[in-house]
């Protein structure tokens, strides 16, 4: 179980630490995002070291309903 968990660092959040640091990149994601989906009402706190999240309105959307809504768009 270490190695796999050891594997999933190298493998994928240390580059994201590489990438993130020092530029905007996940401010750069989170414009890209808002101007593909602006009729969602969707916002995009960025949070931690390498993410950011995705929150639905608050009229009893889960993501699963929200997906069905953007499944088909072409980003």
């Amino acid at each position: 179980m270490l190695k796999a968990a050891e594997e999933y660092l190298w493998r994928y959040i240390f580059p994201m630490l590489r990438l993130a640091s020092g530029t905007r990149f996940r401010t750069a994601c989170v414009k890209v995002l808002q101007e593909k989906f602006p009729e969602y009402g969707l916002t995009f706190p960025i949070g931690g070291q390498i993410s950011f999240d995705v929150l639905f309105p608050t009229d009893g959307w889960d993501k699963a309903y929200a997906l069905t809504h953007v499944e088909n768009k072409s980003i």
